[in-house]
């Protein structure tokens, strides 16, 4: 990725994708088209992961709005949602510090049959990272949790994968357009402060 940008720099002012395998494995060309998309996603990545690469991947293109998938890792490998959320928190800081005009959305993490044993673990964290937006107006929790339930309250397994953790096609595109309205919400109050997005 870092020759990657260094032989072809990302433009700035776009809207970046940074995460574990879920944000690697989405199309954002195909699912988001009509905005400047990155994707950072770093397969089996932990959160603490993404805050160390953060200050090389993405900040330095001044994104306009920063989506952020992370977590599931961290529980499956026994870390505490108390961790997890402070990870988070660390990881947000870095971000304010160095592009504080960024928006921030935290997507929850997912529910998945192959991890339903940490079920409860993952319902805590995202609660916990609800909580963390309370009062940063640069950051937002989208919590896709119902989604992706069946009606039975078990994960739905026509919206994942073959190894019934990863997302498949029909999960990404119902997950994209709740996304995509968040997207296009964090875009506006992002450029309400300039005169608009580039080309306009």
């Amino acid at each position: 990725m870092l020759a990657r940008d260094a032989e072809n720099p990302p433009s700035s002012q776009g809207v970046i994708f940074a995460g574990s395998s879920t944000i690697a494995g989405w199309d954002l060309k195909h699912y988001f088209a009509q905005y400047r998309t990155l994707n950072r996603g770093i397969d089996d990545s932990l959160v603490s992961d993404v805050a160390f690469y953060v200050d090389r991947l993405v900040v330095p293109f001044k994104p306009s709005t920063i989506v952020l998938y992370a977590g599931d890792n961290d529980i499956a490998y026994g870390m505490t949602p108390d961790r997890v959320a402070a990870d988070f928190s660390a990881l947000i800081a870095k971000i304010h510090a160095a592009s504080p005009k960024s928006e921030i959305l935290i997507l929850s993490i997912r529910p998945t049959i192959a991890r339903a044993a940490a079920w409860e673990a993952v319902r805590t964290a995202n609660e916990k990272l609800a909580a963390m937006v309370t009062g940063d107006p640069k950051l937002q929790f989208v919590d896709l949790t119902d989604l992706l339930l069946a009606p039975d309250g078990t994960p739905a397994r026509d919206l994942l994968a073959d190894d019934l953790q990863h997302l498949n096609d029909d999960g990404f595109a119902l997950v994209s357009n709740v996304v995509k309205r968040a997207v296009q919400q964090s875009e506006g109050r992002y450029w309400r402060g300039y005169n608009g997005p580039p080309g306009q």
